[in-house]
């Protein structure tokens, strides 16, 4: 019983002095809205062989032919490292229900550049098209989701597929929501996690759809006065995982 008591008297009085259970992060100022502008870049990444998850931006955003696609897929195989860079800008706010606790909200507008990975699936397609007509092979048929292609048809396809139905960008226009957890308060430096979610829309030149997202995200605040500014770092999931960083300025009162 002793050791239960001297731990429970060692819990109190952690409790009391860590500054998300005292009233020491408030003594400052007492802010409860914060409105800021905010911009960042971020990227879809792979170094290992793609998959159709992963593949899943080009797919998303382009006219969708199942033969087509999954050519791609197959194409992807010889594509071992890709990258498709992001670029977010962002609008938004956050309201303190208390000094620790934060509900952000949001509008984003993102762009998902992937002319880099079409570029390098055109390659690929040239690449081996040229080697199939430089080694005279026989046609071999593969089986694409129950259709019967040959090789070389399969390539051609892939490659007038890339040119004519997919797009250079995908963009997308969310709104955002989020609970922020602030470990020192509202004081000069102000470190945070948090985790949230958006819903809008995708739209490219040749489709429009859906965007639900779950993002989830850590970094640093500096209040400075009525004037703050922030970084951080974020990991969305839209079909595809994407690592991202962030930085804006912002009013509070």
């Amino acid at each position: 019983m002793k050791i239960s008591f001297f731990t429970f008297m060692l819990t109190i009085i952690f409790l009391y002095h860590f500054p998300l259970f005292s009233q020491e992060g408030t003594k400052e100022d007492a802010k409860k809205w914060y409105f800021y502008i905010a911009s960042g870049q971020g990227s879809i990444r792979s170094n290992t062989v793609l998959n159709n998850e992963v593949f899943a931006p080009l797919i998303l955003g382009s006219a969708y032919n199942p033969v087509a696609s999954s050519a791609l897929s197959y194409l992807s195989l010889n594509v071992p490292d890709y990258k498709i860079p992001t670029t977010h800008h962002q609008i938004g706010g956050e309201y303190r229900y208390t000094p620790f606790l934060g509900f952000g909200f949001g509008l984003t507008n993102s762009s998902y550049i992937i002319t880099n990975i079409t570029d390098q699936l055109k390659d690929v397609a040239s690449l081996l098209l040229f080697n199939l007509y430089s080694q005279d092979t026989s046609v071999t048929t593969l089986s694409i989701l129950g259709f019967n292609l040959d090789y070389q048809t399969l390539l051609i396809a892939s490659l007038t597929y890339l040119k004519n139905s997919v797009p250079r960008s995908i963009q997308t226009n969310t709104a955002d929501a989020s609970f922020n957890l602030h470990f020192l308060g509202n004081g000069i430096f102000d470190p945070y996690i948090g985790v949230g979610g958006s819903y809008g829309y995708c739209s490219s030149s040749f489709v429009k759809c859906t965007a639900p997202k779950f993002s989830s995200k850590v970094g640093f605040q500096v209040n400075l006065s009525s004037f703050y500014f922030f970084f951080q770092g974020e990991i969305h999931y839209l079909i595809y995982w994407e690592k991202a960083g962030h930085g804006g300025i912002g009013v509070r009162f």
